[in-house]
């Protein structure tokens, strides 16, 4: 695994490695493997589900004839790591309309599954800690965000995690208002901005899941506000010191608050989106003068006041 995670960070790699229908199996199947919630048991005796887990981790060892002391964590924790980067490395060059049902599905649901998780797993730092700050969560948020780029690609991961879905704009929407994770607040906007373009009912479906959680119409806004409220600051500091014009040296970024254009772009194409549908058309009418706001005024830029 070691050699293929490797080899997926050299460029071209990535798309050979995404067109082989048995590599994208095997990762599918090694995202998940031996990842248990131990909440589900909840409700039996603990000391029954210990002996029972016991036991079918000795078999398992005595099928692949290792013997019954062996130790998996190490070797686990290896697999999937190496698993997530190889996905986070190709996911950008998937295509699931060149393969079947059965493959996909697993693939995508176990990807989601990863977002969504909020097991120590999931959410802390690959080992050892102090050397990097990555997540499986936020490999997997990187992972999700580029095979959804693609439009073919969205009624299948629609039509995959339908039963995730509201777990997973919850996920969402919560990274969303976090401006602690700055990484991980753009990669949860492009999903939603993504995922709020698919077609047919599958993108009805999409934008009724994401309307119910009504926070993310002013989550959206305030993405925007605080970049036009950043370039309206720069704009009064460059007036109070007598420059008719914004200084040169300052970039692009640090003009949108911290973010991109096609950050911002994406937060309004996705309220556009939401406002498409009438059943969602109330769910604006409380943020009707943000919206107005934003767009009459002067500091936001052309192409998202547009």
């Amino acid at each position: 695994m070691n050699i293929f995670r490797s080899l997926s960070f050299i460029p071209g790699n990535d798309m050979i490695l995404s067109h082989h229908p048995g590599f994208l199996l095997m990762i599918s199947q090694l995202l998940c493997l031996h990842h248990v919630h131990y909440s589900e048991l909840e409700g039996e005796d603990s000391n029954e589900s210990f002996q029972r887990t016991s036991k079918r981790s000795i078999k398992e060892k005595e099928a692949l004839g290792l013997p019954s002391g062996w130790c998996f964590s190490k070797t686990l924790d290896s697999l999937r790591e190496s698993s997530f980067c190889i996905m986070a490395n190709i996911s950008g060059q998937l295509d699931f309309s060149n393969f079947n049902q059965s493959l996909y599905t697993p693939l995508i649901q176990s990807v989601v599954h990863w977002v969504t998780c909020s097991s120590s797993e999931a959410v802390d730092p690959f080992p050892p800690a102090f050397l990097s700050s990555i997540t499986p969560q936020r490999l997997m948020l990187e992972a999700l965000s580029k095979m959804s780029i693609l439009s073919s690609n969205l009624v299948p991961i629609v039509r995959s995690i339908r039963e995730q879905i509201p777990a997973l704009f919850k996920t969402l929407v919560l990274l969303l208002g976090d401006r602690t994770q700055q990484v991980a607040r753009e990669f949860a906007l492009v999903i939603m901005s993504n995922l709020s373009q698919t077609g047919g009912n599958e993108g009805v479906e999409i934008a009724h899941q994401l309307a119910n959680f009504t926070q993310v119409i002013s989550l959206l806004l305030k993405f925007l506000e605080d970049a036009e409220a950043s370039a309206a600051n720069f704009a009064l500091n460059a007036h109070m010191a007598g420059h008719s014009s914004l200084p040169s040296n300052i970039s692009q970024e640090e003009l949108c608050g911290g973010t991109s254009i096609d950050m911002l772009r994406r937060a309004a194409l996705t309220l556009i989106h939401l406002a498409k549908y009438s059943d969602n058309k109330k769910l604006f009418l409380t943020h009707q003068h943000r919206v107005l706001n934003l767009a009459m005024s002067r500091f936001t830029h052309p192409r998202i006041g547009a």
